[in-house]
């Protein structure tokens, strides 16, 4: 896929991900009784279109029909799990993640679908969600997206200090040891990336320097260089494909 096919993807997908809406729980006609709603009152609600059912057993505010995120946030809520994954990413924003399956993990076996068992050592709240840290999410991720991508994600996590480089690379002996998928694309994007560089200012940014990368003519691009003249600063971080120009 192109780059600017990329970048339209990615502006699709902010779009979709802009209109999460909080997700209502716990209004199952099974449950009915432990929450106050009668199952006559929720087939109300339902054809009045107050709520719109998001999944099994729960139910979201409004007359639209719900989006993808919307029933991933269901779930999660709803199976009592954690939110990982792709859907991870999307509730920290991270650049161009896009939605898929499975998003939630859960501690013991299930019933639900769309769900990873295991047993998680950090879990975080994003957005009123149970979630997974950012370095697990940011782990995850490498199994199922391309290093182009991955290495978008990584700048994003870096930008928004979610992870560091360190804190990636100090896994990898046990990960390695359980052989956990997307180890040998983190370590080739990471031998990529010079040491102790920022992370690149924004998805624009990286996606520049990655086409640069594919010019084995041109240097190595450098992040975040002041631009100055004789008397001030320009601007207080680009890139330059000059390194030592600045």
């Amino acid at each position: 896929m192109s780059f600017i096919r990329r970048f339209r993807a990615v502006l699709q997908h902010k779009a979709l991900s802009q209109r999460r809406s909080a997700v209502e729980t716990a209004v199952h006609t099974r449950r009915s009784a432990g929450t106050g709603i009668t199952p006559g009152a929720l087939r109300w609600k339902l054809k009045s279109g107050i709520w719109q059912p998001a999944g099994r057993g729960a139910y979201i505010a409004g007359g639209d029909p719900p989006t993808p995120i919307e029933r991933a946030l269901a779930c999660v809520v709803v199976t009592g799990g954690v939110a990982s994954g792709s859907l991870a990413g999307v509730l920290y924003e991270l650049d161009n993640v896009t939605l898929r399956k499975p998003f939630v993990t859960l501690a013991t076996a299930s019933e639900r679908t769309s769900a990873s068992i295991r047993a998680l050592s950090e879990i975080v709240t994003v957005d009123g969600y149970r979630c997974t840290g950012g370095l697990q999410t940011v782990i995850d991720l490498a199994a199922s997206l391309d290093d182009i991508v991955w290495e978008q994600v990584l700048e994003s996590a870096i930008r928004k200090k979610l992870v560091t480089v360190g804190e990636i690379e100090t896994e990898f002996a046990r990960l390695g040891a359980v052989r956990v998928s997307g180890v040998a694309r983190m370590r080739r994007v990471l031998k990529q990336r010079p040491p102790g560089v920022p992370a690149t200012e924004s998805l624009l940014e990286t996606l520049m320097v990655q086409l640069i990368a594919t010019d084995p003519t041109l240097p190595t691009p450098e992040c975040q260089v002041e631009v100055r003249d004789a008397t001030r600063c320009l601007s207080p971080g680009s890139i330059s494909s000059c390194p030592g120009c600045s």
